[in-house]
């Protein structure tokens, strides 16, 4: 059976018309895994602009990408039409977000896109030669990718079978209590794991403290103010030091109460864990993985996807060169268990 196709919009300034041109080129073929993407020149002749527009494209929109630039920012029908319907579409569960960050701007505290979880990783896509632009793109698209298989996952999550007409019929005569219908098995498995979850992962955006069980749960990793370190501190005398905040591909990041727009992350080595700039990309997010004591590995997203062997969150408790985090491969030791705190 065909599955249906993930329907893509992207929004983006009139001047960065550039842009555009390139994230449609990369993402070009995705096409080949039923992946449909439109912006404003897709509208028909004749048609009436904005009803397909806002509608037909945004409105039925699956994924919804913001190449954000300068004149982005700018726009007032980027930033005041746009951009609002997309955010109201995505907090009633309807689409995903997916930002990306293509030339360096600087967005106020209150601007509405300043907690968004932004693609490429390490910064922008416009940078100093070709190569890095091509290498960035590349970046956006497998992102892209990405969001398009959770917007999958989301959808089987969600999907079950028709009830047949003898199965109805019977439930009607009492012979089968009206819960019982036949959903896939597919379906039954991703429901209870969606529902596990839901009911075993802590909540977001609350301020917690991350405890390691190595060390006999006393010590919690805590923000350090000098640049991109953390240190491990006695769990009971630190104040909780991150907002926990559950993304839209099924990842999360740890973002810093102390200081805004810095994250538990990796260095682009994968090798150093420590505070960095959240900046948007793989280099913040991670994926929790639940062990049968009760604690969590934390799995580097950064790691993922460059296609190198699974490494988490690991706790060196004597460092040498005073880095007590890094990433390792993943073994199931205590250094690598971690339980996020209530607040």
């Amino acid at each position: 059976m065909t599955k249906p196709p993930v329907r893509v919009f992207v929004a983006y300034a009139r001047e960065d018309k550039h842009h555009l041109l390139n994230f449609r080129k990369y993402s070009a073929d995705l096409a080949w895994d039923g992946v449909e993407i439109y912006d404003d020149r897709d509208i028909p002749t004749g048609a009436g602009w904005e009803r397909v527009l806002l509608e037909d494209y945004l409105g039925k929109a699956d994924i919804v990408a913001l190449l954000v630039t300068p004149s982005f920012l700018h726009s007032t029908y980027c930033m005041e039409v746009e951009l609002p319907q997309a955010m109201k579409r995505r907090d009633a569960g309807e689409c995903v977000l997916f930002p990306v960050k293509v030339e360096p701007c600087l967005m106020a505290k209150g601007s509405p896109l300043r907690k968004l979880q932004w693609t490429p990783s390490g910064g922008t896509v416009m940078g100093d030669s070709p190569f890095h632009e091509a290498r960035k793109w590349r970046d956006v698209a497998k992102a892209l990718s990405r969001s398009v298989e959770g917007v999958r996952r989301s959808r089987e999550a969600r999907q079950g079978e028709d009830v047949p007409p003898h199965l109805e019929n019977e439930s009607r005569k009492g012979r089968l209590p009206r819960w019982v219908v036949p959903v896939s098995a597919t379906a039954v498995v991703l429901a209870l794991v969606i529902a596990w979850r839901v009911a075993d992962s802590p909540s977001t955006a609350e301020v917690r403290n991350i405890e390691n069980k190595a060390v006999g749960g006393s010590k919690c990793i805590s923000y350090f103010r000098e640049p991109n370190q953390v240190l491990m501190r006695d769990c009971s005398t630190t104040e909780p030091d991150w907002v926990l905040r559950s993304l839209d591909d099924g990842y999360v990041k740890f973002e810093s109460d102390v200081k805004p727009d810095v994250c538990l992350g990796v260095s682009d080595s994968a090798n150093i864990v420590g505070s960095w700039p959240c900046g948007g990309g793989v280099n913040s997010t991670w994926r929790m993985e639940h062990s049968s004591d009760g604690y969590l590995q934390l799995r580097s997203s950064y790691v993922e996807d460059k296609g190198s062997e699974a490494k988490c969150l690991t706790h060196i408790p004597e460092p040498r060169d005073g880095v007590p985090l890094r990433l390792k491969r993943c073994d199931g030791g205590d250094v690598q268990k971690w339980k996020i705190l209530d607040p």
